[in-house]
C-alpha cells in the first residue's frame, strides 16, 4: 500500500475564495459598520431618555368650572398637578383654546383675562 496523504487536493478556485474571503479590508469595513451601528444606537437611546422632561396635560385632576362667558364664549378654569389652566370654549361647545396658564390667556383673550381680574 502506498502512502495516505494528509493534505486533500483542492480545487485552485476554491482556494482562492476561501483566501480572499476576509481580507483585512474587509475586517476593517466590518468593524467600522458595527462600530458606527453602535454608536448610532446609543445616541438614540441616551436621546429617547430625555423625554420626561415634557409633561402631557390633561384635565383629571379637577372638573372644569365655569368662571365666566362673554358674548358666546365660556372661560373655564381648572387645576392640573397644581397648576391652574383655563380652557376657552364656544356656547355650542366647540373647544376654541384649552391648556392656557394666566399669561397665555391674557394675550389670547385680553378681554376675558381683564374680566376674571376685575
Amino acid at each position: 500500500m502506498g502512502k495516505v496523504s494528509r493534505f486533500v487536493e483542492t480545487n485552485p478556485m476554491e482556494c482562492a475564495y476561501l483566501n480572499n474571503f476576509l481580507t483585512p479590508f474587509k475586517v476593517a469595513m466590518r468593524k467600522l459598520f458595527l462600530s458606527m451601528i453602535t454608536i448610532i444606537s446609543l445616541a438614540g437611546i441616551s436621546l429617547a431618555g430625555n423625554c420626561n422632561d415634557h409633561q402631557q396635560v390633561t384635565m383629571a385632576d379637577s372638573k372644569p368650572v365655569l368662571l365666566l362667558q362673554i358674548g358666546d364664549m365660556k372661560l373655564m378654569k381648572y387645576t392640573n398637578g397644581g397648576m391652574v389652566l383655563y380652557s376657552v370654549k364656544k356656547y355650542s361647545g366647540e373647544t376654541v383654546a384649552e391648556d392656557l396658564d394666566r399669561e397665555q390667556l391674557a394675550a389670547r383673550f385680553p378681554e376675558m383675562a381683564q374680566n376674571l381680574e376685575g
